[in-house]
C-alpha cells in the first residue's frame, strides 16, 4: 500500500532522522509499525519508538543487548533465523523494564554466564508481558521472570542454566513450552499464584532438576506436564501448599520427586513411571496424595496390588480401576486410593509379543488371496 505523499514537514524531519539512525519506519496511516533489517539496529528503532508501537525485524543476525523500557511489540521474522546475539557481555541479552511489552518469534543466545549473576537470555520486569515463540539458548537464565501476570508460552528452551525461572512472581502463566538440556528446566522461587501448565521438561543435566520450587513458593499449580529424562524430575524444597496434578513424571536418571521441608501440597492423577526411586520425603514433609474417592489418587509403577473392591473403604465387591490398598510412602505419607494402569504391565508385554504374530498371519493371509498370473 502506498502511503500519500502529502505529508508535514515534521513528519519528513522524523523520517529522515530515523533513517540517519538506520531504522526503517514504515508508515501505515496510524505510523506505528517500524521494519528492521540485518544492517540496521534494533535498539534504535526501540529507543525511536512510541509506546503502543510495533517493530518488525526481519531475518538475520543482530549483535545486541536490548533495553525495552517502552510498551512495544517486538516481532521477528522466523524464530529460527532472526537471532538476536548478545555476545557473551556482562548483561543480559534482552531486559524488559517497562509493563505490556511483546517478544515473539527470536533466537535468544549468549548471555553472560558469570556465577552468582542473574544474566538472562530474556529478562522480564515489568508486569503483563508476553514472551512467546522464542527460542532461547546458551545464556544462564534462559527467561528470566520477576513480574506479575505475564505470559510465557510456547517457548524453546536450551542449554541454558535454567529455562525458565520465575523469582518473586504471581500470577504468571507458564505455558507450552519445551525445554531440553538445561540444568534446571523450570524454577520457582518466592513465587505464588502461578500456573505452570503443558510443558515439555526433558534432559536436564546430571545434578539438574526438570521443576524446582524453592523459597516459600505456595499457591502454584503445575500441572499437565511431561518430566521425562531428567536427573531428577521435580524438587520442592522450603515449599508448600502447591497443586501438582495430572503430571507425567518418567524414566528421570535418579529420581521423580524429592520433597524437603514442604508440606500441604496436593499431588493427584499424576504418573510416576520408571524412576529408580519414585519419590523421596523427609519427615518434615506430609502432603496429601490423592483426591478422594473416587477421583483417586497417582499412578505409581513400582506398585502391584489387586483390584477386586471398590467404594471409599475398598470393601464393595467389584473393581474400580484403584488398588485395593493404599501405597505407603513413609509414616507420614500415603495415597489412598493408587490408580491402576490403564493397561496392566502383563497386557503390555502380551500385546508386544502378539502383534508381531498376527502381523505375519495377516500378511501370510493376503499373499494366499492374491490371484498368480
Amino acid at each position: 500500500m502506498k502511503v500519500k505523499r502529502i505529508v508535514s514537514l515534521a513528519f519528513v524531519l522524523t523520517l529522515f532522522s530515523m533513517s540517519t539512525l538506520g531504522t526503517r519506519l514504515v508508515v501505515p496511516l496510524s505510523g506505528s509499525t517500524f521494519h528492521v533489517y540485518p544492517e540496521d539496529s534494533i535498539q534504535d528503532a526501540i529507543n525511536s519508538a512510541k509506546s503502543g508501537d510495533t517493530i518488525l525485524v526481519h531475518a538475520g543476525t543482530y549483535p545486541e543487548n536490548l533495553v525495552v523500557a517502552k510498551s512495544l511489540t517486538l516481532v521477528g521474522e522466523s524464530k529460527e533465523s532472526t537471532i538476536v546475539d548478545g555476545g557473551g557481555e556482562n548483561q543480559s541479552v534482552i531486559e524488559v523494564t517497562a509493563s505490556n511489552v511483546v517478544i515473539n518469534n527470536f533466537t535468544v543466545q549468549n548471555s553472560s554466564r558469570v556465577a552468582g549473576t542473574s544474566y538472562a537470555g530474556i529478562k522480564v520486569l515489568g508486569n503483563t508481558c508476553n514472551i512467546t515463540g522464542n527460542h532461547v539458548t546458551k545464556t544462564k537464565m534462559g527467561i528470566y521472570v520477576i513480574s506479575q501476570k505475564s505470559i510465557i508460552a510456547e517457548n524453546i528452551a536450551t542449554r541454558n542454566e535454567n529455562g525458565i525461572a520465575l523469582y518473586s512472581s504471581s500470577k504468571v502463566t507458564v505455558q507450552a513450552n519445551n525445554m531440553s538440556a538445561n540444568t534446571v528446566g523450570i524454577s520457582l522461587a518466592l513465587s505464588f499464584n502461578n500456573t505452570i501448565v503443558d510443558n515439555i521438561v526433558a534432559n536436564s543435566s546430571s545434578g539438574g532438576h526438570g521443576i524446582t520450587l524453592l523459597s516459600n513458593s505456595f499457591n502454584n499449580t503445575i500441572s499437565s506436564n511431561d518430566l521425562v529424562n531428567n536427573y531428577h524430575g521435580m524438587w520442592l524444597s522450603g515449599s508448600s501448599n502447591n497443586w501438582i496434578v495430572e503430571n507425567n513424571i518418567a524414566n528421570n536418571q535418579l529420581l521423580g520427586i524429592e520433597l524437603a521441608g514442604s508440606s500441604n501440597n496436593i499431588f493427584h492423577h499424576n504418573n510416576f513411571t520408571n524412576n529408580p526411586k519414585n519419590i523421596v520425603i523427609d519427615s518434615n514433609s506430609v502432603s496429601i496424595w490423592d483426591d478422594g474417592y473416587p477421583s483417586g489418587g497417582n499412578y505409581w509403577s513400582d506398585y502391584d496390588d489387586e483390584d477386586l473392591y471398590s467404594g471409599p473403604y475398598q470393601n464393595e465387591t467389584g473393581s474400580d480401576g484403584i488398588w485395593d490398598n493404599p501405597y505407603i510412602i513413609n509414616g507420614n505419607n500415603q495415597d489412598n486410593y493408587p490408580v491402576v494402569p490403564e493397561f496392566p504391565t502383563w497386557t503390555s508385554i502380551l500385546l508386544v509379543l502378539i502383534m508381531p504374530t498376527v502381523a505375519i498371519i495377516i500378511c501370510k493371509r493376503k499373499l494366499l488371496k492374491t490371484p498368480t498370473h
